[in-house]
């Protein structure tokens, strides 16, 4: 293929890739937290398990997830907000950008959003951190958490805390299981 060719085919698959975010749902409610309105994304069947996706850094937001929130909905009511500061959410000009913050905003998007009583919560880079937040703040509400790429536990003591409730046998059968032990032990 020309060169040219190859640029119009590298724009078309761009917006192909995010044409997906345009058929789901949106919408945006004003959040208390940060006092701005947040938009929110949702994919999928409702009534389905719900998985809230929290993207990183970054002026994509939601549109990070573009790629994977289509398959993610043929089994999941994914639910996918832009963060206040990021995308199409306003900046707030008298919060606290911290992951304690982001974590009662979810905690306001889940409210709003989902039907589930368990969540499945991903977080991507800064979104790990809050996703951490969250599911120490709410662990109730947390099935199952993943951490995709974390830039680093930004706070310890939550980390120790959900690694502590591990049993034994399960955390022998993880890859770092001497490094989680010795962990372990200073708990």
């Amino acid at each position: 293929m020309s060169s040219a060719l190859n640029r119009i085919y590298f724009l078309v698959m761009i917006v192909l890739s995010y044409s997906h975010l345009a058929f789901g749902k949106t919408s945006s409610f004003k959040d208390t937290t940060f006092n701005v309105a947040v938009h929110v994304t949702e994919l999928g069947d409702e009534n389905s398990p719900t998985m809230v996706l929290i993207h990183g850094l970054g002026d994509n937001a939601a549109q990070d997830w573009s790629l994977v929130a289509p398959l993610l909905a043929k089994k999941y009511h994914v639910i996918m907000p832009d963060l206040p500061g990021f995308g199409r959410s306003e900046h707030s000009k008298e919060s606290n950008y911290s992951p304690g913050n982001y974590s009662k905003l979810i905690l306001a998007v889940v409210k709003k959003y989902a039907k589930s009583k368990k969540l499945i919560v991903v977080g991507h880079s800064l979104g790990g951190a809050i996703a951490l937040s969250f599911a120490n703040d709410n662990p109730e509400l947390v099935e199952n958490l993943i951490l995709i790429d974390v830039a680093g536990i930004l706070q310890r003591s939550v980390f120790v805390k959900h690694l502590s409730q591990f049993k034994t046998n399960q955390l022998q059968n993880l890859p770092a299981s001497g490094l989680m032990n010795q962990v372990l032990k200073g708990v």
